[in-house]
């Protein structure tokens, strides 16, 4: 058996972040899930393993158990370092396992072909990775800050993936643990070994995302590798005495809510049927009918969740969400900005990337005279061409 395995127990530090720089969003999915998506279309794994950060577990489960694949795949609790999560990773690797391909989470680039040619690599040696030339002019700074130019010929820029027989990977992660510490890749450790890994030549981008520039532009990569599409919705309903009035996952006080099989919430029911439209989908009574008590006073943002994974299964990316509100009262516009901040989260987008209008119908028909809320969305999508 051929395992993936991607780490993914960093930090994110130098993006900028207050947490793993892998869970940030990009495009209605997490920086993580855009490095799974690629690792698992690489036809010569049998197996995905992801190493996570203890605190981290949990959410990491459930992104790689919600993976559009039929690979079989499992989560280890990692390390506070790189050796250590890859010694997490050997303790947990399936018994039939005859080699590893290990890749940064970081590496949301990687084509799927670039996998394929490292694995092949191991018909002949022991381990392989993905490297690329120097293209600039190399300088090598002395102790006493004398410099002096290295041949840029002779200089390769590592990068993952890296693969290694098992027996190889466990006889290199069984070298003393400072050795282990000093090693700032893993074909380092192969070749204190004295053994030479093979050298792929890197022919695809494959950029680490470290800086929150970085993030950036991978997002605005994401955006232009596919066919943008977009789609409204529209949805309203009656007030109600005797109901709580939630919308976009807000409950606001109110002497009324909303009347409605579930929890009524019109704004997230637009943005959804938005969503759906532009992915070319059904609308959100078809996915969750008013006649299944399933979704008799449902929380709208777990529907919003679901509608997510199935643009997700139809490797559609969300690009941004554009909704407004239609109420003569109560006052709405103090729960805007957690009214975006809910949709941001579930949608795995920036919150720059959801904008809430709130307006009046000016008292007019009975949207002015308040028997009713209403919402309207736009939702502009990017469906990848894979």
């Amino acid at each position: 058996m051929r395992v993936g395995l991607v780490l993914a127990a960093g930090r994110g530090t130098r993006v900028g972040a207050a947490r793993n720089k892998m869970l940030l969003p990009v495009a209605g999915r997490t920086l993580l899930e855009h490095t799974l998506d690629r690792v698992v279309r690489a036809d010569c794994l049998d197996y995905l393993l992801v190493a996570a950060a203890p605190e981290e577990y949990e959410i990491v489960a459930e992104l790689v158990e919600q993976l559009p694949t039929e690979m079989p795949r499992a989560v280890c609790r990692g390390g506070a370092t790189r050796q250590e999560s890859v010694q997490a990773a050997l303790a947990a690797l399936p018994a039939e396992t005859t080699a590893v391909c290990i890749h940064d989470g970081a590496r949301p680039y990687i084509d799927p072909a670039e996998i394929e040619r490292v694995m092949a690599a191991l018909a002949t040696h022991e381990g392989a990775l993905l490297a690329r030339p120097a293209t600039d002019t190399v300088k090598i700074r002395a102790t006493d800050d004398s410099l002096y130019t290295q041949p840029r010929e002779t200089v390769w820029l590592a990068e993952t993936p890296q693969a290694f027989r098992l027996e190889t990977l466990r006889e290199m992660y069984a070298v003393p643990t400072q050795v282990q510490a000093a090693a700032t890749d893993d074909s380092s450790l192969l070749e204190r070994l004295g053994r030479v890994p093979a050298l792929i030549v890197a022919e695809k981008p494959n950029g680490k995302i470290t800086t929150r520039e970085d993030w950036q532009r991978f997002a605005a990569y994401v955006a232009g590798e596919g066919v943008l599409r977009v789609g409204n919705g529209y949805d309203v309903h009656r007030t109600c005495a005797g109901r709580p009035l939630i919308i976009g996952g807000v409950s606001i006080p109110a002497d009324f809510g909303l009347d409605g099989h579930s929890d009524a919430d019109v704004l997230t029911h637009a943005v959804m049927d938005a969503l759906l439209a532009a992915a070319g989908l059904r609308d959100i009574g078809y996915y969750f009918p008013n006649t299944d008590e399933r979704f008799r006073d449902a929380d709208s943002l777990l529907l919003l969740v679901e509608v997510r994974r199935l643009l997700t299964a139809r490797n559609v990316l969300i690009g941004n969400v554009s909704a407004a509100l239609i109420a003569e009262r109560p006052k709405l516009a103090p729960y805007i900005e957690t009214m975006r901040e809910n949709l941001a989260r579930v949608l795995r987008v920036e919150p720059a990337r959801v904008a809430i209008q709130v307006t009046t119908n000016e008292g007019l028909d009975d949207l002015g005279a308040g028997k009713g809320i209403a919402a309207t969305a736009t939702a502009c999508v990017i469906e990848r061409m894979v």
